[in-house]
């Protein structure tokens, strides 16, 4: 199935851009992963579509039923591999009657409350028993407002836990893919190489290299529209954008409205692949004000650096792959094939990412 890109009103645009949630647990941080499942006979791909504004930045959102004691919902949620929780708006929780697990804080005090849901479905993946944080739309700020019929919550570290999750992204217009996978059944694309992936703090970070050939660990964002953000400290004492004018500009985010820095990276290198010419955001110079990076993490990659690529994140095997887009997929012993003309064929790497 394929899915369509639908484009949301200017208003809703700068609020989207920004849009991650990360949650502090709290006293339900010792609570287990919910068991998941895949079910038998189903498609591997999920319902998704694409929000997308009119500069063509958007993020991805896949179709979920959240089911209660005794109801149950349908909601478009964020695929946010930036978030450590499947997060939802306090009505839906009260609608579902979800039992309540626990309380904790979030976003500069604001409280949250965890409860736990009989299951939550998205294609063929069902996850029993799930921590569900509900959080009231004034403790999102802004972006609360999206907590409504376009956007009805966030897929974070539940969804990809136990599963191999493909994400195609969409480019000139046309909307992402989803598809989710049994680990143990997965078949990877011919000529995939496979990069480690470390799981800090229910988020996946990964090695690229800069510019200058510095390593840095980043953190892969699926909730994030833009292509990388890096912390305001190391632009600063690097010199990433010497000779290239950062531009101030103000945008929406759950903080609310911040400045930020805009300018442009020479080169990213990621999985093996060059990036070149990289839209950047620097982080505001208020840590209040900042995303909540993984411990170690100085910056994240996003949707808009994965355009027309497919991104694989197989958080059981702790591992990641960055695929042209018409690359096949291998039959079990068939030979390596090469990408197709007209895609940019990944460099192979000369550094052993860690």
């Amino acid at each position: 199935m394929r899915s369509a890109a639908c484009r949301l009103p200017r208003p809703v645009l700068c609020l989207v851009v920004c849009l991650t949630v990360c949650v502090e647990m709290g006293a339900c941080s010792s609570l287990e992963p919910p068991g998941a499942s895949l079910t038998t006979g189903r498609s591997s791909e999920a319902p998704a579509t694409t929000v997308v504004g009119p500069n063509g930045l958007g993020v991805t959102l896949v179709r979920a039923r959240l089911t209660g004691r005794s109801a149950a919902r349908e909601r478009w949620l964020v695929l946010d591999s930036g978030s450590q929780s499947l997060v939802v708006p306090r009505r839906l929780v009260d609608e579902l009657s979800l039992p309540l697990l626990g309380k904790g804080l979030v976003n500069r005090g604001a409280e949250v409350s965890f409860h736990e849901a009989a299951t939550v479905e998205v294609g063929p993946l069902v996850l029993r028993r799930p921590v569900v944080t509900a959080v009231e739309r004034e403790a999102l700020g802004p972006l609360g407002g999206l907590f409504g019929a376009e956007i009805g919550g966030l897929a974070g570290y539940p969804l990809f836990a136990g599963a191999v999750v493909e994400v195609r992204y969409g480019a000139g217009g046309e909307g992402d893919r989803v598809s989710i996978h049994e680990p143990g059944d997965y078949r990877p694309a011919a000529g995939m190489t496979w990069y480690p992936v470390s799981l800090v703090d229910e988020r996946p970070v990964v090695e690229g290299h800069l510019a200058d050939g510095r390593a840095v660990a980043l953190m892969i964002d699926t909730g994030t529209s833009g292509a990388l953000a890096l912390a305001r400290e190391l632009v600063e004492t690097t010199g990433l954008v010497d000779g290239r004018t950062a531009k101030a500009e103000r945008r929406l985010t759950l903080h609310g409205e911040v400045e930020v820095g805009v300018a442009r990276l020479p080169s990213l290198e990621l999985a093996g692949r060059s990036f070149e010419n990289v839209p950047l955001t620097i982080q505001s110079a208020d840590p209040g004000d900042r995303v909540a990076l993984p411990t170690g993490a100085a910056g994240l990659v996003g949707r808009q650096l994965f355009a027309g690529l497919t991104l694989v994140l197989d958080y059981p095997n702790r591992r990641f792959a960055v695929l042209d887009p018409l690359t096949p997929v291998a039959a079990p012993g068939s030979d390596r094939a090469s990408p197709p003309a007209g895609t940019a064929a990944p460099r192979p790497p000369d550094r052993s990412p860690h």
